[in-house]
C-alpha cells in the first residue's frame, strides 16, 4: 500500500491458478542491502543489482538501503529517491584510512537510512543482501531484530580467482560462517555456484541470472568495423592489455577497424599509456565511465563484442551485447561461456594472445554470417526483467515456507 493509502499499481496483489481455484498473495516488502551500488565514484558500481531491485519490484515492494564511504564527507548524507519502482535510500559517511573505523560508520550510515524507511514503509518481510562481507553483518543483526529470514546474492569473483582463498582465516572465517548463515543464496552462474558449494554445501544454493536489457537505437551505417569492450578498468581481472595489443596485431594495414573501450578503474591510466605506445593508437578509443542507457546505445552501434576476462561471475555486458543482435568474442572465464552458442560468436581460452588474434580476424571476416535476431533469441527470454523476477520470487517463497 502506498503511503496515502491507495494501492500502487505497480504493487498489486498477483492472482496465481491452480487447476480451478484461484488465490490471492500479497506483495513482500523485500529490503535490498548491497555492497555495490552506482554512485558518484563510479556509475556503473553494481548496476546489476539496481537491475535485480526492478526485477523483483515486478511483484513485491522493494527498498533499497545503501551506504558507501566518501572522504569528501565530514558528517552523513543522505538521499532518499523513489525510482520507477522502488524507494532507493543512499547514505554517504566520512571515510578514513582506518577500515576498523569504517566498520561502525558505515553500521550507523545503514540505521541512519533504515530510520527514514521504516515509519513509513514498515518492516520488511526479508532482507536481501547482495555480496559479502558488511552487508551480511547487518543483515543478521537486522534478522534477529525484526525477526525476518535473510538471503544473500553473491557476485564477487574472487572465489573463483583464488582471492577468497587467499584471504586471512579471520576474514575468510567470517565469510565462511556468513556463507551458512544465509537463509539462501543466490548466484549467477554456474562457476561461482560450484565455487561457494566448496564452502557452504549446494543445498541453499541456486542460480538467478543477471537482468539483461537493451535499447533500441538507429544504427549509423558505417565502412568501419567497430569492436566494443565495457570494463571495470582492473586487468588482472579483465586483460584490457591483452585485448590492445591483440587489436594492434589484428589492426595493422587496415583503415576500417575501430576498438572502443567503456569503462574506469584503478589501471586506467596504464592502459592509455599501453594504447598510445601502439601503432594503432588512434584507433583506439577510450569513452570512460558511462552510465548504463549511454553504453546500450554504443552496443546497438557495435559491430561485435569482445569479452577478454580472466575472470567472471556472469558478464552481463557480453549478454547486452547478445540481446543487440551483436556477435561476441568470449574467454572461458567463468560466466559468459554458459551462455554464448556458436551461433552467437565464439569462445576461447583466457590469456591467449594467439587464440584472441584468430579469433578477431575470424569475426572480421564472417560477420555477415551471423543473424541478429537469432542471437537476440539466446538471451531474451532467460534474462528478461520478467523471468529474473519470477525466478527471484520463487526463492522468496522457498525461503518463507521453510
Amino acid at each position: 500500500m502506498a503511503a496515502d493509502g491507495h494501492k500502487n499499481p505497480k504493487h498489486q496483489e498477483v492472482i496465481y491458478w491452480a487447476t480451478t481455484f484461484a488465490f490471492v498473495r500479497q506483495p513482500l516488502h523485500i529490503l535490498f542491502l548491497p555492497r555495490w551500488y552506482p554512485d558518484r565514484f563510479d556509475r556503473q558500481n553494481g548496476v546489476f543489482i539496481r537491475k535485480h531491485a526492478e526485477a523483483v519490484a515486478l511483484r513485491h515492494r522493494v527498498s533499497l538501503v545503501y551506504a558507501y564511504g566518501d572522504p569528501e564527507l565530514t558528517e552523513l548524507k543522505i538521499e532518499v529517491r523513489d525510482e520507477a519502482s522502488f524507494r532507493e535510500i543512499c547514505v554517504g559517511f566520512p571515510k578514513g584510512d582506518n577500515r576498523v573505523l569504517n566498520a561502525p560508520r558505515y553500521a550507523k550510515a545503514i540505521e541512519r537510512g533504515l530510520e527514514e524507511l521504516i515509519p513509513e514503509w514498515g518492516k520488511p518481510d526479508l532482507i536481501h543482501a547482495h555480496v559479502l562481507l558488511r552487508t551480511a553483518l547487518m543483515a543478521e543483526r537486522l534478522s534477529k531484530r525484526w525477526k525476518a529470514p535473510w538471503l544473500l546474492t553473491e557476485h564477487w569473483t574472487g572465489y573463483l580467482s583464488g582471492v577468497y582463498k587467499g584471504l586471512p582465516y579471520p576474514k575468510r572465517a567470517l565469510f565462511k560462517r556468513a556463507l551458512k548463515q544465509a537463509a539462501h543464496i543466490t548466484v549467477v552462474g554456474p562457476s561461482i555456484r560450484d565455487a561457494i558449494a566448496t564452502i557452504c554445501g549446494h543445498d541453499r544454493l541456486s542460480i538467478v541470472a543477471n537482468v539483461v536489457e537493451a535499447v533500441e537505437v538507429e544504427s549509423p551505417k558505417s565502412d568501419v568495423i567497430e569492436i566494443l569492450n565495457v570494463s571495470d578498468l582492473r586487468n588482472e581481472v579483465k586483460n584490457v592489455s591483452g585485448l590492445i595489443r591483440a587489436f594492434d596485431e589484428v589492426a595493422q594495414g587496415r583503415s576500417d577497424l575501430r576498438l572502443r573501450i567503456i569503462g574506469g578503474g584503478a589501471d586506467e591510466q596504464k592502459l592509455h599509456q599501453l594504447a598510445s605506445s601502439l601503432e594503432s593508437r588512434d584507433k583506439i578509443i577510450f569513452e570512460g565511465m558511462l552510465i548504463n542507457d549511454r553504453v546500450l546505445e554504443y552496443m546497438n552501434r557495435c559491430s561485435f563484442y569482445i569479452t577478454n576476462s580472466n575472470v567472471e561471475t556472469f558478464s552481463v555486458a557480453t549478454a547486452e551485447a547478445m540481446l543487440a543482435g551483436k556477435p561476441v568474442i568470449c574467454t572461458r572465464s567463468g560466466g559468459p561461456e554458459h551462455f554464448v552458442t556458436p551461433e552467437c560468436g565464439l569462445v576461447i581460452e583466457k590469456g591467449n594472445h594467439k587464440l584472441l588474434v584468430q579469433a578477431m580476424k575470424q569475426m572480421i571476416d564472417s560477420l555477415d554470417q551471423y543473424d541478429s535476431e537469432q542471437i537476440k533469441s539466446v538471451v531474451s527470454d532467460s534474462f528478461s526483467r520478467e523471468a529474473i523476477g519470477n525466478a527471484f520470487d520463487q526463492v522468496y517463497q522457498k525461503v518463507l515456507n521453510r
